[in-house]
């Protein structure tokens, strides 16, 4: 398909959407990203990658549907689109789709997809109306659910809504809260919910599943995306190379893929998974007679009793050298001790031997199915489930470190959670292989892909640094953030505390005294629960809070937070929230409802996590300094997003306060005020 028909495209969804919506008007922002985007879709080659970090107020969802549906149905490809957040994925889905069909010349169809643990199968939630006991009885480690009479009979109404199609089994969508237990009982699972056991082909998971099968655009997240590229023969997405994919809050696209590599064990379980397999080898549940399978009751029966005592032997050594007191033990430079060394690896010799014959006695079963409800094969199923992400956690903490793979490893002992992980802290690996080396274009776009106003760190934590492929461009926002808003640093001499003291909180709650005087609606974001309860406790007990509503985070779910800061507003009210950096995104309060956000504290994340301690570690290792490489890129992409709360449209005004005097005093805090949007100071 030629470009002029994209073109023609393009230009009549601008004429029909100005028609429709009389508020629309074009920036010249959104229609650069969208020309970007058809330039570097249209090249000839078999890597496209568009990097845009695209300033909040442009309507870079419309943008990148414009550039990027447009090209891929006039090239016979499908879109994928993908976020971090649900709340962005059901805006796309309920909103932001809905109103770009409307205006665009053709039609075609979009669908949402979710991983299979967010659908509810239709014969376990009957298994639950009927108190009957799970197929896999007495060898799942959460059979501890017992329904009660309110868990019955919401399981009696998911039956009778999905009949009569009020329901469509998404859990999400359930009309009241649900608790995790009973979450966990009535979703679909990959062992029993398949397309070959008959009784399950009408489950919501699979209905869903259909509908991505004939949809032009899917609306997908970042996990779900990752784990479904690396699968080859994966049937739930298209290939990037039969598909456009557009990551939006694509800043978190590293630490996700960093997440699809972590391998753990909780050594804590391993008694009870292999006792359970003991029991039913010896009592002939996975070898019964007649189905020619009785030959492999002895080695499956010696290898699990071998590796049971194995990982007796582990949990052992991990109790006698970890003191609960330290909690977690972190292995450096990837070195795990010699002790550890010794345990998993006399482990991992039965575990491998069970993994085999448990995929031989699969086989053979599969080749012998006695039907739908064929236990046996769903219990050898499961087991083989366990142990094989056993397997793969021992060689990961097994494998030694090399310059192009760094692996994370470390412990945690408590007394009761005892475990052991390993994550290779590249999130690059998967990312090459998978989506930059070869595809039909990649859109990669949020507000803050820069940090101190370039995109090295960005390039470096997904792996584009070693790619020539992508382009990147800043596309700045149409705020006037010199007429709307205004940043306060007060001087560092009228700062009385270092921000780590802890009478620093109660100058902080002193400071929110005197700005909520002067504006209704405040929102502090904190670096820590510790930092929030103490502000809280400070501001409860110390300021008269006479008129004023004060909430934190995690007190209720972040919708009963808005409402109640809502309803407060509109009573005449001061309304006041304390929240933690992941507040920093997807919170949009506009106009009067946020006009001020005090920030007491510069985000910088401690070193305290084993992933950042080894990402640290890595880059000393290579002769760079790891707080300019790492803490303070990563701080102002967070502090970008915390100031970013404040003006959300061109109506917006009010002030952000930063009161940690380090801004003020050390080098770097220049470069954190320039990497900030262009507010007037006071």
């Amino acid at each position: 398909m030629t470009d002029k028909q994209v073109i023609s495209d393009i230009k009549d969804t601008l004429s029909n959407i100005e028609t429709n919506f009389k508020g629309y008007k074009r920036r010249d922002s959104q229609m650069k990203l969208v020309n970007d985007i058809r330039n570097v879709l249209k090249l000839d080659r078999n890597s496209k990658i568009l990097v845009a970090e695209a300033g909040t107020g442009i309507g870079k969802s419309f943008a990148y549907q414009l550039g990027g549906i447009t090209h891929a149905l006039n090239n016979g490809l499908k879109v994928v689109i993908s976020t971090a957040t649900v709340i962005l994925q059901n805006q796309l889905i309920e909103k932001d789709i809905p109103l770009f069909q409307k205006s665009f010349p053709k039609k075609f169809s979009y669908a949402i997809a979710k991983g299979r643990g967010r659908y509810a199968c239709r014969i376990n939630i009957k298994n639950v109306a009927n108190q009957k006991q799970d197929l896999l009885d007495g060898m799942s480690l959460d059979d501890d659910f017992i329904a009660s009479s309110s868990d019955i009979d919401t399981a009696n109404e998911m039956l009778a809504q999905l009949e009569s199609g009020q329901w469509d089994g998404d859990i999400d969508k359930w009309s009241s809260k649900l608790h995790y237990k009973f979450k966990n009982a009535i979703k679909s699972d990959r062992i029993t919910c398949t397309k070959s056991n008959k009784s399950h082909i009408g489950c919501p998971y699979h209905v869903a599943r259909d509908e991505l099968k004939d949809a032009d655009v899917i609306v997908a997240n970042h996990s779900l995306v990752l784990s479904n590229i690396a699968i080859s023969n994966n049937s739930t997405l298209p290939s990037p190379t039969e598909a456009v994919y557009i990551f939006d809050e694509a800043h978190h696209l590293p630490s996700i893929a960093r997440e699809n590599n972590l391998e753990s064990i909780v050594v804590s379980r391993l008694e009870t998974i292999f006792q359970n397999l003991i029991t039913n080898i010896s009592e002939n549940k996975l070898t019964p007679e007649g189905r020619g399978v009785a030959a492999h009751k002895s080695n499956m029966l010696s290898a699990a009793n071998m590796s049971l005592v194995k990982s007796s032997t582990l949990f052992s050594n991990l109790a006698s050298n970890i003191e609960p007191s330290n909690k977690e033990v972190r292995f450096e430079h990837g070195v795990v001790d010699t002790w550890l060394v010794k345990s998993l690896t006399e482990l991992l010799e039965p575990v491998k031997l069970l993994k085999s014959a448990l995929d031989k006695l699969i086989e053979e079963l599969s080749e012998s199915t006695t039907g739908d409800d064929d236990k046996t094969l769903f219990a050898a199923l499961y087991f083989r489930q366990q142990v094989t992400p056993l397997r793969d956690a021992i060689n990961a903490l097994l494998t030694d470190c090399t310059e192009d793979k760094v692996i994370a490893k470390w412990a945690k002992h408590d007394g009761l959670f005892t475990g052991l992980f390993a994550c290779n802290i590249s999130s690059s690996t998967l990312l090459n292989e998978h989506l930059w080396k070869e595809n039909e274009g990649v859109i990669l776009t949020s507000a803050t892909l820069c940090s101190l106003g370039n995109f090295e760190r960005f390039r470096e934590e997904s792996g584009l640094i070693n790619t020539d492929s992508a382009f990147y461009q800043t596309y700045s926002s149409t705020f006037n953030y010199q007429e709307q808003a205004t940043l306060v640093i007060p001087k560092p001499e009228l700062i009385p505390h270092e921000p780590n003291d802890p009478a620093h909180y109660q100058w902080i709650a002193d400071t929110i005294d005197i700005h909520r005087k002067e504006e209704k609606s405040v929102l502090v974001l904190l670096t820590s629960n510790d930092n929030m309860n103490t502000l809280f406790d400070h501001l409860v007990k110390n300021v008269d809070l006479s008129n004023t509503l004060i909430q934190y985070q995690g007190e209720s779910s972040r919708e009963k937070i808005i409402e109640r800061h809502n309803f407060a507003l509109k009573k005449g009210k001061v309304s006041i929230i304390l929240g933690l950096a992941s507040m920093a995104e997807g919170l949009d309060l506009q106009r009067e409802l946020l006009t001020c956000v005090i920030i007491p504290k510069l985000p910088f994340e401690p070193p305290t996590s084993p992933i950042l301690k080894t990402q640290i570690e890595q880059a000393e290792s290579q002769g760079k300094n790891s707080f300019f490489a790492i803490l303070l890129p990563d701080s102002s992409t967070v502090l970008t997003q915390m100031v970013g709360r404040l003006i959300r449209t061109e109506e917006d005004t009010g002030h952000v306060v930063i009161l940690d005097k380090r801004i003020s005093t050390k080098r770097y805090g220049q470069q954190l005020i320039s990497s900030l949007p262009p507010m007037r100071r006071e």
